[in-house]
């Protein structure tokens, strides 16, 4: 037998008996279901730590994220939540604009809006001051936004630059 493998066995609180023929007796088989149920309760346990940690109002110049606790309880005990979202004034003002544009240019592709109302939209929403232009410029302007909502079927960002193009290369 190794004298050092002995002497640290005995060190380590090995009696003579706990090997035999210089083979050490098997430890004792761990618990693994008990260390899994363990682990997983842990487990739960910082998972709901984490959901509880991350439910935190939040207050910006741009709005409000506000979590309510609703009566009830999920499947697994959890207490339910409702986020809710609200738009500073600015922000809120900034999306009904962007929905009415939206809405605009939609009428603008399908061909609903007369003439006027879209030189009314150009004047609104690019600062093109009409009045200073002759009839067939108008007409002109009408027709290339009419030609844009064509060309680019979804609107997308490469309008505005053509937009603002075309407003520069129509000035007096």
């Amino acid at each position: 037998m190794n004298r050092k493998f002995h002497i640290l066995t005995r060190l380590n609180g090995a009696t003579d008996k706990s090997y035999a023929n210089g083979k050490a007796s098997a430890p004792p088989t761990p618990d693994y279901v008990g260390a899994a149920n363990a682990t997983a309760a842990g487990n739960v346990e910082a998972a709901r730590a984490t959901a509880a940690a991350n439910r935190t109002n939040q207050v910006t110049p741009y709005g409000n994220l506000t979590y309510t606790a609703n009566p009830g309880k999920d499947p697994y005990g959890n207490t339910l939540y409702t986020a809710t979202q609200t738009l500073s004034p600015e922000q809120e003002a900034r999306l009904q604009k962007e929905k009415e544009q939206v809405l605009i240019m939609s009428k603008i592709q399908t061909k609903e809006l007369s003439n006027d109302a879209i030189l009314t939209y150009l004047e609104k929403n690019y600062q093109i001051d009409m009045s200073k232009y002759p009839q067939e410029v108008k007409q002109k302007m009408v027709e290339e936004v009419q030609m844009i909502f064509e060309k680019f079927k979804n609107f997308d960002e490469n309008m505005i630059p053509k937009l603002k193009e075309m407003r520069e290369s129509m000035s007096f």
